[in-house]
């Protein structure tokens, strides 16, 4: 179950209009604004690309607005139905509270060329 709504708060995550903010259930003081939301998908987009980095290739981001920074490490490809699909682990900072928070996702591509989450895993740290 736990899996799942991480999965819904990444999509929302992913799909938030430009002025809203996306708080996460399971990780108290990590709102996320559009700007952040941003900043990490122009960090993952080479892993997207037709050829992928190598493994273990890492992007940073930053947004000193919101005091939120992080990594995303490229983990790697499978297929699932016939579907290539990609691993990122993120590693993000709250400077605010000075916590860290880390997760995967993983993303599989559509018939429409678009990468959709699929599967992702949260870990309390």
């Amino acid at each position: 179950m736990r899996s799942l709504l991480t999965s819904l708060v990444l999509v929302i995550l992913l799909a938030a209009p430009a002025a809203a903010q996306v708080k996460s259930p399971f990780a108290s003081g990590l709102n996320f604004t559009q700007a952040d939301i941003n900043a990490i998908l122009a960090a993952t987009k080479p892993f997207f690309q037709p050829d992928p980095p190598e493994v273990g290739i890492q992007r940073s981001w930053n947004n000193p607005e919101s005091g939120l920074s992080g990594t995303a490490r490229y983990e790697g490809e499978n297929d699932l139905n016939d579907r290539p699909c990609r691993q990122i682990h993120h590693l993000i900072r709250n400077e605010k509270n000075n916590r860290v928070y880390e997760f995967r996702i993983e993303r599989c591509q559509a018939t429409d060329g678009s990468w959709q989450i699929t599967a992702s895993a949260w870990m309390a740290s």
